[in-house]
């Protein structure tokens, strides 16, 4: 599987899964991807009023989580840089009343087009992994962010336990790109996903990652096993 992150090669993944993205999150999360985001707005203790930034942002999902918390003026930004993500996102907001409260744009994570220090919050769900340098796309979210400002970040990991870990693999790189395969009648999109995660950092390397691009105080909160992991840090004040 090519994993050289050819960013027009994963703007086409996602371009080709976009009419089944949501469904297919819930398929394969066992309907628990909802409340993963959920948690990391909940660790977030957002007061109300945040400008936020949700980047990667997909079809809208962890988007539409923050600005049911954002009750107080608040707004959330989301950027993608695949269209057909967006065109969903801004229809679902359309349709439940978010307009006020949520913003879309097509944007690069490795190139924000945002001044320094622009949001109080920047959260990603499920998209530093499939960046072409995580690294840069780190840097960005840290410089958009305002002195003392919250990140998070909800990503796919590995389990440490042993035998979970061998359950997990045979699910995952097995019954995961036969079920993509049926659904959307090619190889490609499905064999992408475990295999970015294989070749990803551990928990580890990923917070020191964070850490290394400025961000305070990183803390990981696993779930589900470790499969997934939700990253948190902070900016460092100005005084």
């Amino acid at each position: 599987m090519d994993l050289s992150k050819d960013p027009e090669q994963i703007r086409g993944l996602f371009s080709c899964i976009a009419p089944v993205y949501d469904q297919m999150n819930r398929l394969f999360s066992w309907g628990l991807d909802g409340s993963w985001r959920r948690r990391v707005v909940d660790l977030l203790e957002l007061a109300g009023y945040e400008e936020v930034l949700d980047i990667c942002c997909g079809t809208g999902e962890l988007t539409f989580a923050l600005a049911k918390r954002l009750n107080k003026g608040g707004s959330v930004v989301g950027i993608d840089f695949t269209r057909e993500m967006l065109v969903r996102a801004k229809e679902k907001a359309r349709r439940n009343n978010y307009q006020k409260i949520c913003s879309f744009r097509l944007a690069d994570a490795l190139n924000l087009p945002f001044a320094n220090g622009s949001f109080d919050v920047v959260t990603n769900a499920f998209g530093v992994r499939n960046l072409s340098d995580p690294k840069t796309g780190l840097q960005e979210m840290y410089r958009v962010l305002r002195p003392k400002g919250k990140f998070a970040c909800l990503e796919l990991s590995q389990p440490e336990n042993r035998w979970f870990l061998g359950l997990y693999r045979r699910y995952f790189a097995g019954l995961l790109p036969l079920i993509g395969y049926v659904i959307l009648k090619q190889r490609g999109p499905y064999d992408y996903l475990p295999a970015s995660v294989w070749n990803f950092q551990n928990k580890a390397g990923f917070s020191a990652l964070i850490g290394q691009c400025g961000f305070q105080n990183v803390q990981v909160h696993s779930l589900w096993g470790g499969t997934v992991a939700i990253f948190l840090a902070g900016k460092p004040g100005s005084g």
